[in-house]
């Protein structure tokens, strides 16, 4: 039965985010990933989670600078990334669920840089030195076709919920 194929991959999505704060969803595209996502974060809500914000970005559509931030060289500021901002802003808000979806193709190049994200110690560190730490209620989720780009260090990392064809009801 699809339904409970379906239902499943629900269930394993929520226990793998209670264990991992970094998680994988792979799988074709138009297998219902995001509908995972939304359904879980949907029941998160309405099961009295604290007010929730999921941020969706495709990193691949980003330089490494515009996800992460740059030195501004004439005038030595600091310009937060797409990413850096969003988890900043995050760690910033302390009874918000946060969930930042990274959908599109895994690139090392960026991937690379989350790895201190990823790791026990959970912190985003930049290139201007600054070091962020994420919220216990945080995620990042990975969202992609597979995952034939990550490092080993990214995949020990997180945890992985794979999308069969035959999941889709």
């Amino acid at each position: 039965d699809k339904h409970a194929t379906w239902m499943e991959k629900i269930l394993q999505l929520h226990a793998i985010m209670d264990l991992n704060h970094g998680v994988m969803v792979l799988g074709a595209a138009a297998l219902g990933k995001t509908s995972l996502i939304s359904v879980l974060q949907q029941a998160h809500q309405q099961l009295g989670a604290n007010t929730f914000s999921l941020n969706k970005m495709n990193p691949k559509s980003l330089t490494v600078q515009q996800m992460f931030g740059w030195q501004s060289i004439s005038q030595g500021q600091w310009h937060d990334g797409t990413f850096s901002f969003l988890f900043r802003r995050a760690g910033n808000q302390p009874i918000m669920t946060t969930w930042i979806v990274l959908d599109g193709p895994i690139d090392p190049v960026w991937a690379e840089n989350l790895n201190t994200v990823l790791e026990d110690q959970k912190l985003l560190t930049l290139a201007n030195g600054d070091r962020i730490g994420m919220k216990s209620c945080s995620r990042i989720i990975f969202e992609s076709d597979k995952a034939d780009n990550a490092s080993p260090a990214t995949m020990t990392r997180v945890g992985v919920v794979w999308v069969p064809s035959t999941a889709l009801p």
